[in-house]
């Protein structure tokens, strides 16, 4: 009888010999990585001035408080897998192989095949067991017993196993688990943890119902864990009636090669039906054995029962798998585990913290273009208010009361700006320290004087003289004129004597007011400076209060958005920090 591939089987797990990267050391490290990232994390505070503006405050909070749950949720990963590779010590490094799946699958009777055929017990292979109680507390290896004759897994006809067992031979570490559905919470969740742990699965299905519903959820959940498995469809094997000795008796058989391939076409044709994106190479690890025949044709030296059990396949496929990529397998698990988790779970998050402080940047930009932007509108909204008020008060002032008038003016101004700048910057923040607006630069009433206006003009008043002169000369010389002329031809010529007269009087008056010509110069009241003044008020108020209201917006600025920069760079620095470290520790998993 040939059972070559089963020997090569336990010859192999005897020199399997891991060579995979210390996955411990790499978790512990990622641990203590993790640790000093939260602690730096949960030292990092917003600083209050963040809090004027409640959008930016709100999104540097959030950043801040999902980096934590990220780092509480990669601690809890971590500590799993921790746990996990403390169990693979436990198991000694040894190939894990899970048997998983529900009762009356022929799970406890496949494991007792294999630790214990007469294969394995000619090359004095010893297992020993282990089980975990209900409980999910494991027993000491010193309390383990070895297999003797017809010991083993406990197994009856209805295999009602709700505890997690086990077997060590050689380099194979075996554990055979029940369905998560037919065990209590403890067991259900050391299971989990042992498949998480597991390099290659093994699902067996009964051939008498192969693949029901509750199998199907079950074939789910280990598709979710990204694990390589066999489908096992066991109990292939059926009973005929023979006649020995005279008597009818019942014997057990191979089933059909014909109804083996219908059922494991069955299988694959409802795992498509029923679960999305199943992997092809799922659908072709399928295959039908019986565990019962393979043993009586062993111990009957009945090649044909033996060889028709479809045993040396399934050993086939083992030393494939199991023994020729043990060493394969078992290190691209690890790295798949470890790696895929800090790949996976930590960077990607990181990704996405990082998308948060780009909103964060953006946000933060927004701000300052609209602080700039009020900035250098407040150059016209100084002066709109400035010309404004002096405009308002221009009635009232005179010289007598410009000082008041001043500073009613600087005060109402004042008043104006802070109360528009304010108002401003509601727009912005939404609480702020007014203190900074208290815009308290005043103007020198002194400074500003309404004066009277004068004009000196000078008069000459030699004309004037002149004319008064031959005024009076011509009025003299009329008369003296008339009467001369009145007596040298008569009476009726006295007009004519009048003029002649008048003429000598005003050569004589002229020469007279020549004797009198002067000037004079006088100051006259043209006016007053109050437009000169106020509009020197105005210039200056316009001047100081605008370089007063920007250099508050530069401090605002400067304030703030210094206060958000060490805040950000701070996440930025962090974050930055440790998406390094991570990454060199991938390429030290994966180098």
């Amino acid at each position: 009888m040939n059972t070559e591939v089963m020997e090569k089987f336990y010859r192999g797990i005897e020199e399997i010999s891991v060579h995979s990267k210390d996955s411990q050391a790499f978790l512990e490290r990622i641990n203590k990585i993790l640790e000093g990232f939260s602690k730096k994390v949960e030292a990092t505070d917003i600083a209050r001035s963040l809090r004027k503006n409640r959008d930016m405050y709100e999104l540097a909070t959030n950043v801040l408080e999902n980096i934590k749950n990220g780092v509480n949720a990669w601690n809890a990963e971590i500590n799993k897998l921790i746990k996990e590779e403390k169990l693979r010590e436990e198991l000694r490094n040894e190939f894990v192989v899970i048997i998983y799946g529900k009762v009356k699958a022929g799970k406890s009777t496949l494991g007792n095949f294999v630790a214990k055929n007469p294969i394995s017990k000619k090359l004095n292979k010893k297992p020993f067991f282990f089980v975990y109680d209900k409980a999910g507390n494991k027993q000491s290896i010193e309390e383990l017993q070895e297999i003797k004759d017809d010991s083993g897994f406990k197994t009856d006809t209805l295999e009602c196993t709700s505890e997690i067992q086990g077997f060590k031979l050689d380099g194979l570490a075996w554990i055979d688990t029940p369905g998560l559905a037919s065990m209590n919470k403890e067991n259900g969740e050391l299971a989990k943890q042992y498949i998480n742990a597991a390099d290659f699965i093994i699902f067996p299905t009964s051939s008498d119902s192969p693949m029901q519903r509750t199998e199907m959820k079950e074939i789910g959940e280990l598709i979710e864990y990204n694990k390589v498995f066999y489908i096992v469809i066991t109990k292939s094997d059926t009973f005929e009636e023979d006649e020995k000795d005279g008597e009818i008796v019942k014997i057990i058989v191979n089933k059909s090669p014909s109804t083996r391939k219908a059922q494991e076409e069955d299988v694959r044709k409802r795992l498509k039906e029923e679960i999305n994106d199943v992997k092809d190479e799922i659908l072709k690890n399928i295959i039908s054995i019986s565990v019962l025949t393979a043993k009586k044709g062993l111990e009957e030296n009945n090649e044909e029962l033996f060889e028709g059990s479809n045993i040396k396949e399934f050993y086939h496929l083992m030393n494939e798998k199991l023994v020729k990529k043990a060493e394969f397998v078992k290190k691209s698990s690890r790295e798949e585990r470890i790696g895929g988790f800090i790949e996976n779970t930590v960077l990607e998050n990181i990704s996405n913290l990082k998308k948060q402080l780009t909103f964060l940047d953006e946000k933060k930009a927004e701000i300052r273009k609209k602080l700039e932007r009020l900035k250098s509108d407040s150059v016209n909204d100084v002066y709109q208010i400035v010309n404004f008020v002096v405009a308002k008060k221009r009635g009232e002032i005179e010289s007598t009361n410009i000082k008041l008038k001043v500073k009613e003016i600087v005060k109402e101004v004042n008043d104006e700006i802070k109360g528009f700048t304010i108002d401003n910057l509601k727009s912005v923040f939404d609480e702020f320290d007014q203190a900074l607006l208290n815009f308290s630069i005043n103007l020198d009433p002194e400074k500003y004087k309404i004066k009277e206006k004068h004009e000196k003009i000078e008069i000459s008043r030699e004309k004037v003289y002149k004319d008064v002169g031959g005024v009076i000369g011509g009025a003299i010389g009329g008369v003296i004129g008339g009467a001369i002329e009145g007596a040298i031809v008569g009476s009726e010529a006295g007009p004519i004597g009048t003029i002649i007269g008048g003429v000598v009087g005003l050569i004589m008056g002229m020469q007279a007011g020549k004797a009198v010509s002067t000037t004079k110069v006088e100051t006259i009241k043209i006016g007053d400076t109050k437009e000169e003044t106020l509009a020197k008020l105005r210039e200056d108020l316009i001047k100081t209060k605008t370089e007063e209201v920007q250099g508050a917006y530069d401090y605002i600025l400067e304030s703030f958005l210094y206060e958000i920069d060490k805040a950000t760079l701070k996440i930025h620095e962090l974050i930055e920090n440790f998406e390094n470290e991570m990454n060199r520790l991938l390429q030290e998993i994966r180098g």
